[in-house]
């Protein structure tokens, strides 16, 4: 079972959409996998790191976020009742040497779909707006979305990599 339009990664803008610089980590040269959001330490929301921020929505609940184990792994646990939010982590990351992104994820109570877990951004790029030559990823987002359904969803994700 996968969930997939309830609790995804969005990949929110590329670089040719980015309007302001931003002091982020790139991930080294070489194009060995890159953790984008790692969850084997905790964070506190209401003072999330740099380059970390939780976009809510106007008179939407946003989702619950935890840092547990889930089946022996580091995770972050989002519930959602009626509810929506994004936790979103800025990045530079080079499509033309990180172009899949993949992630593990452990999904409690699902809305079942058929979609596969990794994410091919320079098929994804190209199909959208053409070349993806010298474009970076620059946000990467969890959404949980069960606002307009009056749903419930509990998922949890361990680490993210662009690899």
């Amino acid at each position: 079972m996968k969930l997939f339009a309830l609790v995804f990664l969005l990949i929110c803008s590329v670089s040719a959409c980015t309007e302001a610089s931003r002091e982020v980590a790139a991930p080294p040269a070489d194009s060995a996998p890159y953790v984008v959001m790692d969850f084997s330490k905790s964070m506190t929301i209401d003072a999330l790191p740099q380059g970390w921020r939780q976009r809510k929505f106007s008179f939407v609940d946003p989702m619950r976020i935890s840092f547990v184990e889930k089946a022996g792994r580091p995770a972050i646990r989002l519930q959602t009742h009626n509810s929506a939010s994004m936790l979103i982590h800025d990045v530079n990351i080079g499509l033309d040497r990180h172009n899949i992104l993949s992630w593990g994820w452990f999904v409690e109570q699902p809305v079942v779909t058929g979609l596969d877990e990794r994410a091919d951004l320079r098929e994804l790029y190209s199909k959208q707006w053409g070349d993806p030559a010298g474009v970076e990823l620059s946000e990467v987002a969890l959404f949980c979305d069960t606002d307009q359904t009056g749903a419930s969803s509990i998922a949890y994700f361990s680490t993210i990599k662009a690899e």
